[in-house]
Formats: C-alpha cells, structure tokens, sequence
C-alpha cells in the first residue's frame, strides 16, 4: 500500500471515528439572532429575547402560578432522541427542571431536576433515564406509564425553587419570589446516549450537573465522583437535599451503602419516598444516623431493614418499602445547630449483602 493511500485510509478512519462519537443533532437552537421557536406558557408577563447567542428567560417566580419556556417539538422526528444538552446561567442559585410534554390525550409530563450554581455558564447533559413521570393532582397519567420520544410535542424549563419558596415550618426554606432569569444556550436534542450507570448507583456523581436540589440556600459542587453541600445549619430547622429518581428498580438490594463526611458532627437522616402509584400521596421510609467524627470521609452500609415508615407522613398501603418505586432519596440535616457546615457524598448505591 503506498503512503498516499495509507494517509487516505488513516483520514477516513479518523472520520468515520468523529462521526460516531458525535451523531448529527435532531434540533440545535444557538440563539444567535432570535428565540429560534421558543415561546413563554403559563403566568402573563415572562419575557424572552436572545442576547449574545443565549436565550434568556425572565419571569416573576410564584409559588401559585409558573411561567415556563416552551419549545414546541412535535413537528420533529424524535424517535432516535436520546439526551437534551445545552449550557445554563442562572441569576441565583437554584433548581432548575427540564419538562418533556408528551401529546394529549394519552401522554404524559416527566420532568428532569438539577442544581443551577448562579451567575456562570454551566453544563447539563440529561439522559432520558432521568425524567420522571408527574404524580401531581393535575398531572395528566400517561396511558403506557413510559416516557415515549415520538409522542413528544413540546420540551419546557422551568423555575424548581420557586415551589419551595417560603415553605416555613420545620424544613428550611429560603424565599424565592420576584423577578428571576434562566439563560440557555447551545440547547441541542440529541441522538447521542448518556453513559450507563450502574444498575446499583443511586448516584455515582459522574453527570456535568448536580442532579441534587435543596429548599433552602446551598451549594452544591460536583467533581470527581464526590458532592459537596455547603450550606448554614439551623438552630430549629432541619436542612433538606433532595435527589429525584426515576424509576429504578433496587430489589434484591438489603443495605444503602455511601460515602460521607461532614465538617460538623450531628445527627443526619436518610430518606427514601416511593412513588404514588398505590395511593394519593408517596410513603416515606427514614433511617437516622450519626457522625461522631468531624471532617472525616466513612463509609457506611445501613440495613434497609432499618429503614420505617414516617409516622409524620402517609401511610403505607402495602406496609413495606417497596425497592422497585423509590422516587426521591433525601439527606437531611438534624442537628439544628447554628453553623456552617459541608457534606462530602460518593458512591450512594444499592447492595447486596
């Protein structure tokens, strides 16, 4: 073979390399001279312009009424969709959701969470293994209770925080009413999977994005396969970290293993809600336990077993915990202590023993 074939050969391997590690998108918005399709549903008064190859979203956050940013997609041929990656700026920290709207009658609302750190360019890669399925009292119910690509007819980002504004009570929230914006860019429907991730891993912390959200102030830094939660601990209230899951089936697992560190010691729960497929309201199951030993990295296993239904929470109506409906794994801070604090988190998964 002479040189010049072989560099031919060389180059079209190189190619045909490129080419399957990026397919071509199904739909990739740059804003770079208007919203591109993009429209505002919901509240009156959310506004969109594209500014700088963004698209930026303003609205009023309210607790009653959501303004969302809707791109209609029904018109696309989606059925080899497999990820939504684009960048995101927030004006503040706080949680952000991405709502797939399948078309009615028959489908349903999934919405996928994550923490946006305010005020840089951050990235966000979502598998469709991320979404979940609305349970709310309004939330249509989807016909074949499975998020269906080609039935999609709309793709909306929405304001997460602004639900857990001014909660009070005995969870820590903070206040999250007035004016707010959300800016995307590079917003890419993509034919291109996320990777797999072990059947066993609640979380393995590798996406680009905390998929962790809180109702009060936090911040959450992900590298590394760790997470960092540096938030204030409240002398009568507890501290909240919300994971959603998507359905996932644990059964066969008898302990939650994790690593954690906390700069302080105190009293932590661990969480566990199932969905609501069996009553009006999702069963909650808690397990307590201690950190005696300030700013030090353990790992733990805790028995399933000794997880029990929240006696403060709905019941149960088959009585037990139920590893194939686990909807929302939560860390919550009960030391009700007056301080700062960081929560260091790696490897939370499901095992057998």
């Amino acid at each position: 073979m002479t040189w010049n074939r072989l560099s031919v050969c060389v180059a079209l391997a190189a190619l045909q390399i490129v080419t399957a590690r990026a397919a071509e998108p199904i739909l990739r918005n740059t804003f770079a001279t208007d919203t591109e399709g993009w429209m505002t549903l919901g509240k009156p008064g959310a506004t969109l312009a594209a500014e700088g190859g963004a698209l930026v979203f303003g609205y009023t956050a309210d607790q009653k009424s959501m303004s969302v940013a809707v791109r209609p997609v029904g018109n696309l041929a989606l059925r080899d969709l497999k990820s939504i990656r684009f960048e995101v700026k927030t004006d503040s920290a706080f949680a952000v959701g991405v709502v797939l709207s399948e078309k009615k009658p028959g489908g349903g609302n999934y919405t996928a969470t994550f923490w946006s750190s305010g005020s840089v360019w951050q990235p966000v890669v979502l598998g469709l293994a991320d979404f979940l399925e609305g349970e709310g009292p309004n939330e249509p119910v989807d016909a074949d209770g499975k998020l269906d690509p080609e039935q999609l007819e709309g793709v909306g980002i929405i304001d997460v925080s602004q639900i857990f504004s001014r909660a009070g009570g005995a969870i820590f929230a903070t206040p999250h009413d007035g004016h707010h914006t959300i800016s995307i860019r590079n917003f890419t429907l993509s034919r291109d999977p996320v990777p797999a991730v072990a059947t066993v891993a609640a979380d393995d912390f590798s996406s680009p994005q905390p998929m962790w959200i809180a109702p009060g102030a936090a911040s959450f830094v992900q590298e590394d396969g760790n997470l960092k939660i540096t938030y204030r601990q409240q002398p009568e209230q507890a501290v909240v970290f919300l994971r959603p899951l998507a359905r996932r089936d644990f059964r066969g697992a008898t302990h939650m293993a994790f690593d954690i560190s906390s700069k302080q010691a105190g009293q932590f729960v661990w969480a566990l809600s199932e969905d609501r497929r069996h009553g009006p309201e999702a069963a909650r199951y808690n397990c307590d336990f201690l950190i005696l030993e300030a700013d030090k990295l353990e790992h733990r296993e805790i028995d399933l077993a000794a997880f029990s239904v929240d006696s403060n929470g709905p019941p149960d109506s088959n009585g037990k915990l139920d590893l194939d409906r686990i909807r929302t794994l939560t860390l919550i801070d009960f030391s009700q202590q007056d301080g700062p604090n960081t929560v260091t988190l790696s490897n939370i998964r499901f095992v057998r023993k």
